[in-house]
């Protein structure tokens, strides 16, 4: 019983990462859920795994079936930041319901959106450090946490030190974890270049396009100054 529960949750392991992908397009929660999807089905490949006294004892099946997982979960992470920047794009050149309360909110929305964008890919990163820190042969314990500060060390290029100096060693010296590192530090440079570039020049034309506004504003009220004063001298 324990084994038939066990390559079930192994099965769910497998088929959770493509059904994130197959439907966060089409239900928000599948959106909002994706990265639990990511790491229940890391869980369930582990405690499967662990259960499964048959894959246990061939080493290499358990490699493979993990590698399988991790490579799965990776992609869907790829598709995941894909997804999210079109999304983003599309909200902001799209009428939405900011846009509709004025000037301020629209330049709000817009401001919020890029801190957010910068550091999306060290977020779906950080989970990819750690799960496959977890078949690198330098394994380092490394929380939620310090992986996601990790990641930012990575892009923004801060002093590492401690823990993440020997996690950066651990990264060097494993050939997958490299791959990884050098996609994260690649998709956040684009997104910096082309989605932030997209947004600061969107922010840019409202602000031109509004100072007109506000000149004309200006004369109209002096004009309109001018008028009272002549209006009164004559009476």
């Amino acid at each position: 019983m324990v084994t038939i529960l066990s390559w079930i949750m192994i099965l769910l392991g497998l088929v959770l990462p493509v059904i994130a992908v197959k439907y966060t397009p089409k239900y928000e929660v599948f959106f909002m859920m994706f990265l639990v999807f990511l790491l229940t089905s890391v869980s369930l490949m582990v405690m499967g795994t662990y259960l499964n006294p048959w894959v246990s004892y061939h080493e290499e099946l358990w490699k493979i079936i993990f590698y399988i997982c991790l490579t799965e979960i990776t992609l869907s992470s790829l598709y995941y930041i894909y997804f999210t920047c079109k999304r983003g794009i599309q909200f902001i050149i799209s009428t939405n319901p900011w846009d509709v309360l004025g000037i301020k909110f629209s330049l709000f929305i817009r401001i919020f959106l890029i801190p957010l964008f910068l550091l999306l890919p060290s977020l779906i990163f950080s989970c990819l450090y750690a799960f496959w820190n977890i078949l690198s042969e330098n394994s380092i314990s490394i929380g939620a946490g310090d992986a996601f500060y990790y990641g930012l060390t990575v892009v923004f290029a801060i002093p590492q030190t401690g823990l993440f100096q020997q996690f950066q060693h651990s990264v060097n010296s494993d050939i997958i974890l490299r791959i990884i590192q050098v996609t994260h530090v690649v998709i956040s440079k684009f997104i910096e270049f082309i989605v932030i570039g997209f947004i600061l020049g969107q922010i840019r034309d409202m602000i031109k396009a509004n100072e007109p506004n506000k000149s004309d504003n200006k004369v109209n009220r002096r004009a309109q100054h001018f008028r009272n004063r002549r209006h009164r001298i004559r009476y």
